[in-house]
């Protein structure tokens, strides 16, 4: 099996920000529901607390 090495340096902006764009609005989405917000707050202040 070959391996495939994407290294997103090497992708020109336009098209990283062509390929976010649905992933970017479908997290906004989900961030409007009060549970996935509390859930990724959680995660956001535990991530927090490590640095």
């Amino acid at each position: 099996m070959n391996t495939l090495l994407i290294r997103a340096e090497d992708i020109p902006r336009q098209k990283l920000e062509k390929l976010a764009a649905p992933l970017i609005r479908i997290v906004a989405e989900d961030l409007k529901d009060p549970k996935i917000r509390a859930e990724f707050e959680a995660w956001k202040a535990k991530k927090g607390a490590r640095s």
